[in-house]
């Protein structure tokens, strides 16, 4: 086995729980090697507007003038912490405690496979959001054609993309971009060339 997998495997990884700090109940349960630091990952993204249930219900709290916290549930390592965050979803869903967590835990939805019916609504409505125009115009019936985005429209974006893992066909587009694009430099006397 690779060396640096089993130190992966071996990594320590805290199950935590998010709570109002009013009430003290748990309202989300998730995994985190430094729970604090998601924590505030959460209340950034509640900050920008993500549209989850627990962003909303952060929103809610803060403007209630309260903070939620952040508590540790278990310890576990990375090669069990799927396992590990299922069994406390679970247990306080059974113990009829309203979690906010949309998945069972464990990777969330992306392990869930969607029912026919499922596919088939979501299929519906983008069609319908393509004959309406309002998904993906392309060229003069795109909203943006011959627009700019402001630098703070482009700030907003880099910030909600910030730290989101690229697939490796995306890596690949990226870096054959670079490679087309011209290298600049700057001459002794501080000019740019080509």
């Amino acid at each position: 086995m690779d060396p640096t997998k089993s130190k992966l495997a071996n990594r320590l990884v805290f199950i935590y729980g998010i709570s109002d700090p009013l009430v003290g109940k748990i309202r989300y349960i998730g995994r985190s090697i430094n729970s604090q630091a998601r924590l505030n990952q959460h209340m950034a993204d509640a900050r920008r507007g993500k549209k989850t249930a627990l962003c909303d219900w952060i929103r809610k709290l803060l403007a209630a003038g309260r903070t939620p916290e952040v508590m540790g549930i278990a310890r576990t390592d990375e090669a069990n912490w799927h396992c590990t965050e299922r069994a406390f979803i679970v247990t306080y869903r059974r113990a009829g405690i309203p979690l906010l967590n949309h998945a069972i835990g464990g990777r969330g939805a992306v392990q869930e496979r969607l029912s026919i019916e499922h596919r088939a609504a979501i299929s519906r409505g983008l069609k319908k959001a393509y004959d309406n125009g309002t998904r993906s115009a392309v060229g003069s019936q795109n909203p943006m054609y011959g627009k700019q985005q402001t630098v703070k429209q482009k700030r907003a974006v880099m910030e909600a993309n910030l730290g989101k893992p690229k697939s490796e066909i995306h890596r690949q587009h990226i870096s054959e971009a670079a490679r087309r694009r011209p290298t600049r430099r700057r001459n002794a006397r501080g000019q740019w060339t080509s």
